[in-house]
């Protein structure tokens, strides 16, 4: 069973003339009734492949050493300090501004009330 449209043999003259040098999203915009992955796979089923395979030397390996951004990284501990700095930046009225801009939860909704109860 196919489980789609079948493929007209104007949908393939388009995908051999552009699916190499545009893609699979072109085509699929193009021919409007296929997604991208249709498309792939249709492309796979004709032998077409959008990208062309490097001569051998042209290879780039990958790098196999580590990268010196790339570090464990130890968070430091928080101090007294710290912490008031950063209770210092928030504002008291926190729960009044967000209510503004958000409007009141309903009686009995919100996490502080579910919190107490």
């Amino acid at each position: 069973m196919n489980g789609g449209n079948i493929w007209t043999p104007h949908e393939d003259i388009l995908m051999e003339k552009h699916y190499v040098s545009k893609g699979a999203k072109w085509c699929a915009l193009a021919l409007m009734r296929r997604s991208p992955e249709g498309v792939r796979h249709r492309a796979v089923v004709l032998g077409l492949t959008n990208k062309p395979k490097p001569p051998k030397e042209e290879v780039k390996r990958k790098r196999t050493y580590p990268s010196p951004f790339i570090r464990s990284y130890k968070t430091p501990p928080i101090t007294k300090e710290l912490l008031e700095k950063v209770r210092a930046a928030i504002p008291l009225d926190t729960r009044t501004l967000t209510a503004r801009l958000c409007g009141d939860p309903l009686p009995g909704r919100s996490a502080l009330d579910r919190m107490k109860g």
